[in-house]
């Protein structure tokens, strides 16, 4: 997609009451804790991509730079206080929620036991960091229909042992009907930027698109301005997608990027959490209409059958009602 100095915004998701956005990023470190080059700006560039071009309504942007640190006490009071005491999403409200700076693996009887690493973090002091559990228990007492978690940090992937399922596959082609049970249904789905043994990185090691931001938040902003809108597939000459990014859809587009930039040392995951249900978090693409056709009806050639389950629960019956014929 051809990037403009002219805004191109998004129509607003009006099925929402609020879109919101905690948005986190940290470069500088304390206790002797190496810095990082690309956090904070690929944060700030993120919040602006949601205010401005997916006109979300309200974004809390956390970096070094800002007022509010970044530290342990107040990402823990953001967690436990400010969200669901103060803006207290409702089923109504949509929430983003975006970390990039250190992460860290320890290990449990349980697996891999990630913690996100805040700025006044010691190492040797598994007190001072804050848990990927700690942070999945935070979000899930929240009361929104739709949350997405993004995690732009080195074992990041260690958030899906804090979640319960994994992510479900959506159609190779998104109906009206889809979008509709999409954006009625719980979706809680969170994608990680490394596997649970990954280490994400800060910047490409040839420099490749320079050292403003992590090759993982590259790819992210070009999806959010359109390049992620990859379903349908393209097709006798027709270019992919229909104006619609499901956060599967992004995740696909984020797969497929970092680990060509990475060399496939760094894989993006995409997980569902306990509450999820039939919905995906959704984002329209910038400037374009979406293009979604009603369901085909139902004749002897053309049967819609939306998912695995119903396909194996038709042909079971099918092959009972012979042998009973």
């Amino acid at each position: 997609m051809v990037q403009t100095n002219t805004l191109v915004k998004a129509q607003k998701i009006t099925s929402f009451k609020r879109s919101l956005a905690v948005v986190i990023g940290i470069n500088e470190y304390q206790n002797k804790i190496p810095k990082l080059h690309t956090a904070r700006r690929d944060a700030e560039v993120l919040a602006e991509i949601l205010a401005k071009e997916h006109q979300y309504d309200e974004v809390i942007l956390i970096t070094d730079e800002t007022e509010c640190k970044p530290t342990l006490k107040n990402l823990l009071t953001l967690l436990e206080e400010r969200l669901p005491k103060e803006i207290q999403p409702t089923k109504d409200d949509r929430l983003l929620f975006y970390f990039a700076g250190h992460g860290i693996a320890r290990d449990s009887h349980k697996g891999p036991a990630g913690s996100l690493v805040p700025q006044d973090a010691d190492l040797e002091n598994n007190k001072t960091l804050l848990p990927m559990q700690k942070l999945h228990e935070c979000l899930s007492a929240l009361s929104c229909r739709h949350l997405l978690v993004i995690l732009d940090c080195c074992f990041a992937g260690t958030f899906r042992w804090s979640s319960a399922r994994l992510a479900t596959v959506i159609p190779t082609v998104i109906r009206k009907e889809h979008y509709d049970r999409f954006i009625k249904s719980p979706a809680w789905q969170a994608i990680t930027s490394a596997a649970h043994n990954q280490e994400a990185l800060d910047i490409l090691r040839d420099n490749r698109g320079g050292d403003k931001h992590s090759p993982f938040a590259l790819a992210l902003f070009k999806a959010l301005r359109g390049e992620g809108d990859v379903i349908p597939a393209a097709k006798n000459g027709k270019s992919a997608g229909d104006g619609v990014i499901t956060a599967t859809e992004l995740y696909l587009y984020l797969r497929d990027n970092v680990e060509t930039a990475s060399n496939e040392s760094q894989t993006p995951g995409i997980w569902t959490l306990s509450k999820h249900d039939r919905g995906e978090y959704i984002f329209l693409v910038p400037g374009a209409d979406p293009k979604l056709k009603p369901a085909p009806k139902l004749t002897e050639k053309i049967i819609l059958i939306e998912d695995y389950s119903l396909l194996k629960k038709s042909i079971h019956n099918y092959f009972l009602a012979e042998k009973n014929w």
